[in-house]
């Protein structure tokens, strides 16, 4: 389970809207695979904001959930690279189940059966920035092993 946020929508959410945050949160902890994604860097968070909050409180909070419910957090500087994290993270998450799973993958991966496969192109489209008049959209290739 991933969740994204900018700087200022996880000031109001660990602020203004406090309990229905950590509520979220700890139901996030719940999964065993679970990385809220924060779109600034670790330093924009302890630095002063233009508008209310305190970053001191904010970093504390951010302690807390990963002290507290265990919920590990990834501060990536812009949502490009954020997301690049979280594909590949949700790719070897993935990947590990499957492991798990499937005797034949464990056979392909460790050399002992050739591997047959279909490439899937997946494009995921979010809201359009209407600031700069863009849309931005994510691609991802998706690998299917045909038997």
């Amino acid at each position: 389970m991933v969740e994204r946020k900018d700087l200022p929508d996880l000031v109001h959410s660990l602020t203004v809207d406090r309990d229905v945050f950590v509520r979220r949160l700890r139901l996030m902890s719940r999964y065993r695979h679970r990385l809220p994604e924060i779109a600034a860097a670790l330093s924009e968070v302890k630095s002063p904001y233009a508008y209310a909050g305190n970053p001191n409180r904010i970093a504390q909070s951010l302690i807390a959930m990963l002290a507290g419910l265990q919920v590990p957090f990834l501060c990536a500087e812009t949502h490009e690279p954020g997301e690049e994290f979280l594909a590949s993270y949700l790719y070897q998450v993935h990947l590990y189940y499957l492991l798990a799973r499937n005797q034949r993958l464990r056979q392909v991966l460790s050399g002992q059966q050739p591997l047959k496969a279909q490439v899937t192109r997946i494009i995921v489209c979010r809201k359009s920035d209407e600031t700069f008049g863009t849309s931005r959209r994510t691609e991802f290739l998706r690998t299917t092993a045909v038997a």
